[in-house]
């Protein structure tokens, strides 16, 4: 995958979280205890200057239960791989 859809991919995963993040009233320090991150790494996060890793991506989207922002993701994820 090219550098700019990686940099696509990327936003995108981060608008859904967000978005979903606020929808569901969490305050980014409610987030971090579920991903088990510091709530300035979600800030980093959420502001673009920080990437998660998979594993705490995965249990974001655990926290924020298997809705339609994990089948966003994940859609976004076979998306990437055409």
């Amino acid at each position: 995958m090219s550098n700019t859809a990686s940099t696509f991919y990327s936003e995108k995963i981060k608008n859904i979280l967000v978005t979903t993040r606020k929808k569901k009233n969490l305050t980014q320090i409610e987030m971090a205890k579920i991903a088990g991150v510091s709530q300035s790494k979600i800030s980093k996060f959420e502001n673009g200057t920080l990437e998660l890793s998979a594993a705490e991506l995965l249990q974001c989207l655990k926290g924020l239960g298997v809705n339609s922002a994990t089948k966003q993701v994940f859609g976004l994820i076979q998306d990437s791989k055409k």
